[in-house]
């Protein structure tokens, strides 16, 4: 990816791809339909661009490539993953670069995190911890 530096269109304005790693923080630019990712239990670590770009990426040594529908840019600006949101792959690339999914409340319940037991809605964090 730092070879491959492209300006993306977004609600926001234009926007370079360097300029993501300003940040230090990962980013999923989503180049498909808008809003297409829930990527919610990584939102304290990840960051989520819904962005449109136009036309073919050049890569170094490969030539021109039809552009993804999305990437995982990790903070040094390699790419770890990239596909589209029928590829279950995204939760494991998430998830080996960034950690396991963060708790989440969802009406009154808790999204159990990857990777451990099942939880239900009292108990888990006191069991998690214990065990």
């Amino acid at each position: 990816m730092p070879d491959l530096d492209i300006d993306l269109a977004t609600g926001n304005g234009p926007l370079r791809v360097y300029s993501l790693l300003h940040s230090a923080r990962p980013a999923l630019v989503n180049l498909g339909e808008q809003r297409a990712f829930d990527i919610t239990t990584w939102a304290d670590r990840v960051q989520l661009i819904d962005a449109e770009y136009a036309g073919n990426w050049d890569l170094p040594a490969i030539g021109a490539v039809t552009a993804p529908t999305a990437i995982l840019v990790r903070p040094d600006g390699y790419v770890a993953w990239v596909g589209d949101r029928t590829q279950a792959d995204l939760t494991d690339a998430l998830t080996t670069w960034f950690g396991p999914a963060a708790v989440a409340w969802r009406n009154g319940f808790q999204a159990c995190p990857i990777n451990l037991p099942a939880c239900g809605r009292a108990g888990f964090l006191s069991n998690w911890h214990a065990g």
